[in-house]
């Protein structure tokens, strides 16, 4: 008997709550009368239907495939960043199948997901990668002195470029979706001063890779006030939570 996550149902998988025992001969059958399912192993990434809630909308029905292990589907499947994503994709899309090929938990919260979307648009056929990472803030911080203006930026290592660099305070926007109390979030952290939010100018959005990622940043201007002798007690200040390691640059 194989334990999977699913009943057999005409050769395909079928999301369940609880698992359930499957014949080893039904699976094998299974299988053969799909040309999906190279292995009987492979019954576990094959076909799962889920009902997703989007917002206010009525529920969709679409094609999930499970090509990794994940302990709570429902999770990923109903967490902010994917749900954004899913609201906007299935406008212009006609969605046949989603591919979750791997999912990162940042604690007890869903941080990356990588998946392969496939469907239609404009009478043409949609086969693409897709790294949903959810969206950001970033700040423009300037400071005035008596004496002249500065941006505060922060330095930090970025493993996926290879080197520390220096940029806007900023960080991934939460399941709040609050973007004005992230943006207060991050200066504390980042550069250990507090603001008023209704300070802060909003620029407008920017896409920063849409050939492969979904992230959207939303830009804020703030301008703060301090004197040069304050000034010089933030250069070069260390601050970041856990394991970021941030210098302040002026």
């Amino acid at each position: 008997l194989l334990l999977v996550n699913g009943i057999l149902e005409k050769g395909g998988l079928f999301y369940k709550d609880k698992s359930y025992l499957i014949d080893k001969y039904i699976a094998v059958k299974a299988v053969k009368a799909n040309s999906n399912l190279k292995s009987v192993d492979a019954i576990k990434r094959s076909l799962l239907k889920h009902r997703i809630q989007v917002f206010n909308r009525k529920d969709l029905t679409m094609n999930i495939i499970w090509s990794c292990e994940v302990n709570d589907k429902e999770k990923v499947l109903n967490c902010l960043k994917f749900r954004n994503w899913l609201y906007k994709t299935e406008k212009i899309i006609k969605i046949d199948s989603i591919e979750i090929q791997s999912v990162d938990m940042f604690g007890e919260n869903v941080g990356f997901i990588k998946l392969r979307v496939k469907g239609t648009h404009d009478n043409k056929n949609i086969n693409s990668v897709v790294f949903i990472r959810g969206d950001s803030v970033s700040i423009l911080f300037v400071i005035k002195t008596e004496a002249k203006k500065y941006t505060a930026l922060v330095e930090q290592l970025r493993v996926p470029a290879g080197t520390r660099v220096l940029e806007c305070p900023a960080g991934m926007m939460d399941e709040e979706n609050n973007i004005h109390s992230v943006a207060l979030k991050e200066i504390e952290e980042e550069l250990e001063l507090s603001i008023d939010k209704s300070n802060l100018e909003f620029l407008g959005k920017v896409m920063n890779s849409p050939g492969g990622c979904d992230e959207s940043t939303s830009m804020f201007a703030y301008e703060h006030k301090m004197t040069e002798d304050e000034l010089k007690l933030l250069r070069n200040k260390k601050t970041g939570v856990d394991s970021e390691d941030i210098t302040i640059r002026i």
